[in-house]
C-alpha cells in the first residue's frame, strides 16, 4: 500500500496553514517552477497525487468538524451583510438604534462603531455612527459561489493579435464595467508576445484606457 512521502506530507501540512499552494510545494521542498506549474493540480484533481488530494480533504473535514467552521456557516454570515437592509438599524424617530439592542443578524453587517458623548445644556447627547460591510463584495461573493459570475481565461499569443479582435475584447469589457462589475473578467496570458502598439483610440476615455493597459500592458 502506497504511504505519502515525507515531502508530499509536509506540503500538506503547509498547504492546510493559509491554503497557499506555491508557497506549501517550495516550502516541502519542491522547485518554484514545479510549485508555479503542477502545484495546483495535487488539491484541485484527485487524480494526480490521490495520496494527497485525499489527505487534504480528511484533514479539510476534521477541522471542520472540530472548529465548528463549515461552508454553510459562511456563506450563511455573508448573507447576513449582503442582504442587510439599513432601514434595520434606524428607529421609529430616525435614530441609530444602540447595537447591543439589534438583532444578531442586524449587527453582523456592522464593521466599525463610533460613539461620542456630547455635553448638552441639561444632559449628555449620544452621537453614534456605524461603518457598515460593503453590501456589494460580500453580493459579489455569493454570486461567485452560486456561479453567476463566469470569468474567462483566455491564452494567447499577444503578437497574433489583429487590432480587431483587440477592438472585440476591449469593448465587451468594457460593456462589463460600464455595467458595475468592477472585476476582471479576462486574463489575458501574455506568452511571447511582440510588444503592443499603442492603439488608436479616443484619448479622453479614461476606462477604455484602462481596459487596455489590463488587457495589454503599457510601454
Amino acid at each position: 500500500m502506497k504511504k505519502l512521502t515525507k515531502r508530499d506530507s509536509r506540503f500538506i501540512d503547509e498547504y492546510l496553514i493559509d491554503l497557499d499552494v506555491e508557497r506549501a510545494a517550495i516550502e516541502a521542498g519542491y522547485s518554484p517552477t514545479t510549485a508555479a506549474s503542477k502545484a495546483y493540480q495535487w488539491v484541485s484533481n484527485g487524480k494526480v497525487k490521490p495520496l494527497v488530494f485525499n489527505e487534504i480533504k480528511r484533514r479539510m473535514l476534521e477541522r471542520e468538524k472540530r472548529t465548528g467552521i463549515t461552508q454553510d456557516r459562511i456563506l450563511s454570515e455573508i448573507a447576513k451583510m449582503a442582504f442587510f437592509n439599513i432601514q434595520d438599524i434606524y428607529d421609529e424617530y430616525g435614530e441609530l438604534i444602540p447595537v447591543h439592542e439589534l438583532p444578531r443578524d442586524v449587527a453582523a453587517a456592522i464593521q466599525e462603531i463610533n460613539q461620542d458623548s456630547i455635553a448638552g445644556n441639561e444632559e449628555q447627547v449620544i452621537k453614534r455612527k456605524y461603518k457598515l460591510s460593503d453590501k456589494k463584495t460580500n453580493l459579489e461573493l455569493l454570486c461567485r459561489h452560486l456561479g453567476l459570475f463566469t470569468e474567462k481565461i483566455i491564452n494567447v499569443n499577444a503578437g497574433e493579435l489583429s487590432k480587431e479582435q483587440r477592438d472585440a475584447m476591449s469593448n465587451e469589457l468594457l460593456q462589463r464595467e460600464s455595467g458595475g462589475l468592477n472585476k476582471e473578467i479576462f486574463d489575458l496570458v501574455m506568452n511571447n508576445g511582440e510588444e503592443m502598439k499603442q492603439l488608436n483610440d479616443n484619448p479622453g476615455n479614461s476606462v477604455q484606457q484602462d481596459i487596455y493597459k489590463r488587457l495589454f500592458g503599457s510601454h
